[in-house]
């Protein structure tokens, strides 16, 4: 196609060149079709206004040809180059009177410098601007030899214009220097033009074709009907010269354009051959192959000389392309089904899962009410202390923490413990531990013993321990076990007996803190074993006790930060004044509040009473 793709480029600039000249033709006939009547009526209305030009020369000139004679004009020279200076009366006598005269709005002199000499305005049109335009430009306008006139509109009013050049009544031929000009100003009304009308009427009968006077006989014809007469002639004459220019000029234009039209269909024709044979006709071999899928005939066009060849040699590699996307697909078909059969097996295993997660939440849901019942209920705290509350939220469905409360022979006993882990294997932990504190608080009552917190506290520790050793090597973990709270009440509640593992509970005391602590040691395994001490502490009525494990303070916010036990001392200080019951729900707004969106850690035990 190298070969003759210039012959093609040339063919296509000269077909869009014709049609380039034809459309530019067409629209170069229809605009002169559509201005030239508009042509006509300009040029008619231009004769029209040089008729009327004349009109006012002759009438100005019988003017001036009248006032020459008078020796006022003489006056009036020696007034414009200033050899006298006539007083206000002369020039209303000699000058103003041509405002009633000729109906004019106002006149005026000028000399020949330009300058302002005298103007008379009727009283109708004091409030026109009859000299914004700047006298020099007046001046040149009318200082010259014969007569001027032009029109301008002033607030909605046609003014015309007109004068001529002041000189010497000697000089009849105007070839003496002007020594000023005269201007007289007139608005154009209807009575104005009636006027004009008669006044020439008087002296013509109209204007023949060739635009000269005719002068006025018996017959009296209008001035009106002569010039609409001429007039109507005129662009007549001028419409039949317009039309015959026109038929002329298109019957040259016939022949040039029919040559055109012809050398338009031949090039048109000649490239659609040309284009039929090097273009559409390897096309349609293309089109045919590629819809037939024959990979052969475009192996033939692949050795023909031009872009054809190279369109047939890319479309042959298009189609070893594709080839290569079918055998991809078909693998990916494999693969794609393989990792169906895998998803299958995948939601298979996860509904099994699913199974088996629902039948062990079931289970620990089950375990969660067995261990709920295990604890004591919080009306048996309130029947104990009537102003109290128990905040009780493990982290998961069970938990590792656990409480009871207790009234043996008139004493009452409160136990708070934190067994280690949460979830089930502190659910465990603590089921043994309630287990263990009812069989030692029953003995003991059995057997009258007094119930001292340490020793109850050894007995629950070797309960854990013997129970729990179950392994031959004896190879239970340091750190199984509880941390726990023991706190026995004497009958009238002024004193108390407490001991503790590894925790303390804290006393508020007139708006004060003390913390009560025991032993640094939990109940079960430890590496440095000693008896558990029983500790006394004097009660005030209106003191208020808090035992907790550590999961309270040990709650992180969003940004990992610790509650930790000095902001929850501040708490219980600053609502001091709430009732128990008040404070239990403050707590758990504020540490839930505290969390926001983080995970809860550890389960959440706090009991509060207040000493009556």
């Amino acid at each position: 196609m190298k070969k003759f793709y210039p012959l093609l480029n040339h063919a296509l600039k000269v077909l869009v060149l014709s049609s380039m000249i034809l459309i530019v033709s067409i629209i170069s006939y229809i605009t002169w079709q559509s201005h030239q009547h508009k042509i006509i009526s300009k040029i008619a209305k231009e004769e029209r206004k040089n008729m009327t030009e004349r009109i006012w020369k002759a009438k100005t000139e019988n003017y001036q040809y009248a006032v020459r004679y008078n020796s006022a004009w003489d006056d009036l020279v020696d007034f414009c180059n200033g050899t006298s200076h006539p007083d206000s009366a002369w020039l209303e006598d000699n000058i103003g009177y041509m405002l009633d005269a000729y109906s004019a709005a106002m006149v005026a002199i000028f000399d020949k410098d330009g300058k302002n000499l005298y103007s008379q305005i009727a009283d109708e049109y004091k409030n026109l601007d009859f000299f914004s335009l700047n006298f020099l430009i007046l001046y040149d306008k009318f200082s010259q030899n014969g007569t001027k006139d032009f029109f301008l509109l002033r607030d909605s009013v046609l003014l015309e214009y007109f004068g001529g050049a002041i000189t010497t009544s000697a000089d009849n031929n105007h070839k003496l220097p002007p020594q000023g000009c005269l201007m007289l100003v007139r608005a154009i009304t209807p009575e104005v033009l009636d006027d004009f009308r008669m006044s020439l009427g008087a002296l013509y009968t109209g204007l023949d074709c060739n635009g000269s006077f005719v002068p006025k006989d018996d017959n009296n014809i209008v001035i009106s009907q002569q010039l609409d007469s001429y007039t109507n002639h005129h662009e007549a004459y001028m419409c039949s010269v317009f039309e015959n220019e026109v038929e002329n000029f298109f019957d040259k234009l016939i022949p040039v354009f029919g040559i055109f039209v012809l050398m338009c269909l031949f090039s048109a024709g000649g490239i659609l051959l040309f284009m039929q044979k090097k273009i559409m006709n390897p096309l349609s071999k293309i089109s045919k192959s590629l819809n037939n899928n024959n990979h052969a005939e475009i192996q033939e066009l692949k050795n023909e000389p031009n872009e054809f060849g190279q369109i047939s040699e890319m479309l042959d590699k298009f189609y070893l392309q594709q080839e290569e996307v079918v055998m991809q697909n078909e693998r990916l078909k494999q693969q794609s089904e393989e990792i169906i059969s895998i998803n299958n097996d995948l939601n298979k295993q996860r509904n099994r899962l699913a199974e088996t997660n629902n039948t062990l939440t079931e289970s620990i849901s089950y375990a969660s009410r067995i261990q709920r019942a295990a604890v004591s209920l919080e009306d048996d705290l309130e029947k104990l202390f009537p102003d109290s509350f128990v905040i009780y939220i493990p982290r998961d469905i069970v938990s590792g923490d656990w409480y009871r409360v207790a009234n043996i022979r008139g004493q009452r006993i409160i136990v708070e413990a934190d067994c280690t882990g949460h979830g089930v294997p502190g659910a465990l932990l603590s089921m043994l531990g309630i287990s263990a504190l009812k069989d030692i608080l029953g003995m003991m009552d059995a057997a009258g013993e007094e119930f001292l917190p340490g020793v109850i506290l050894d007995r629950m520790r070797h309960t854990v321990k013997t129970t729990l050793i179950k392994s031959v090597d004896d190879s239970m973990e340091m750190s199984d076990g509880m941390d726990m709270t023991i706190t026995v009440f004497n009958p009238d509640c002024t004193a108390m007996k407490y001991a503790a593992a590894n925790q303390s509970l804290l006393v508020l005391r007139g708006g004060k803190i003390t913390r009560l602590k025991g032993d640094r040691m939990p109940v079960g395994n430890y590496s440095t074993e000693d008896s558990f001490q029983t500790f006394d502490f004097e009660l005030v009525k209106g003191d208020k006790l808090f035992f907790m494990s550590d999961g309270y303070k040990d709650q992180t916010n969003p940004d990992a930060e610790k509650f930790k036990g000095k902001r929850l001392e501040k708490c219980l200080i600053e609502n001091d004044t709430l009732s128990m019951p008040r404070l239990g729900k403050r707590l758990i707004e504020i540490i839930t509040e505290w969390r926001g969106n983080s995970f809860q850690l550890d389960d959440i035990t706090m009991i509060g009473v207040k000493v009556e």
